[in-house]
Order: C-alpha cells, then sequence, then structure tokens
C-alpha cells in the first residue's frame, strides 16, 4: 500500500466498526472508475496507515446518528483520537469532500468537484438503502465512461 493508491480516489466509502454490512471497510472508486477496497481493523491496513496515506482522512470523525443504532449496540463504533472527548460529536469530514449518510454506520464521501455530477447519477436512488447498495455500480459507471 502506498500514497499513489489513493492519489485519483473521488469518492470512498466507510463502514464504522459496528456497522451493518461489512463494517470495517473502505471502498475507493478512483477517476478513471478503477475500484478498491480495504479491510482498515486488519493489522495489514490499520487505519492510522491508511489515514496517513490517504489525506482525505485527515480531519475525518465517523458516527452514525444515534437513532439508526438498536439499543443494545453501543453508543459509539467511532474512530477518534483517544486523547479528544468525543461523546456528543457528529460525523465530519475533511474539507474539500461531501458526506452521504447511508444508514446504520455506513458513510459514503464525495470529492467536493465530483459531488454534483455523482448527486445525479444517483437522483434516483431516494433511501439511504438504495444508496448502499448501488453507490459504487454507479460510480464505476460515470468514471470509466
Amino acid at each position: 500500500m502506498n500514497k499513489e493508491l489513493f492519489e485519483n480516489v473521488v469518492i470512498y466509502s466507510f463502514s464504522e466498526p459496528g456497522a451493518m454490512g461489512a463494517g470495517g471497510y473502505m471502498e475507493f472508486v478512483t477517476a478513471t472508475g478503477e475500484e478498491f477496497d480495504l479491510c482498515y481493523l486488519l493489522d495489514e491496513t490499520p487505519y492510522q496507515e491508511i489515514k496517513s496515506l490517504f489525506p482525505a482522512l485527515k480531519d475525518c470523525y465517523w458516527n452514525g446518528p444515534m437513532e439508526s443504532r438498536a439499543e443494545n449496540e453501543p453508543e459509539e463504533i467511532v474512530l477518534y483520537p483517544e486523547s479528544e472527548d468525543c461523546s456528543n460529536k457528529r460525523t465530519t469530514i475533511t474539507e474539500g469532500w461531501r458526506h452521504i449518510y447511508m444508514g446504520f454506520g455506513n458513510h459514503l464521501v464525495i470529492r467536493i468537484d465530483c459531488y454534483d455530477e455523482f448527486k445525479n447519477a444517483i437522483r434516483d436512488l431516494t433511501e439511504e438503502v438504495q444508496i448502499y447498495g448501488n453507490w459504487r455500480k454507479r460510480a464505476i459507471k460515470l468514471y470509466r465512461e
């Protein structure tokens, strides 16, 4: 894994550790429609290493809305600096990117210069679960054309 891998990323997804679906995964689509994914919970791809190679993660804090969580689910299933009090902090992303919440701890982040075009490509997807299930296919099609 190297910095060049992330240079042309225009859209990525982030699943919190306890997210519905594949928790702990990140999926990436580049400006040419190439795709790759990583699990940041594995030793070979720890989140801090990915963050050091991909500047778009610099100011990110992941915290899906509490109303989407089951009663027995932990209140915080997020990644943040241990020294920081994040008890009431909401999802934040790095400047220059836009965020779409896909439900149950799943996030989609689009580079700001690609946001309007991508948003238009998914305009018929009106529910979080529809975006979650279709974003990658739509992004690949959009950028490979």
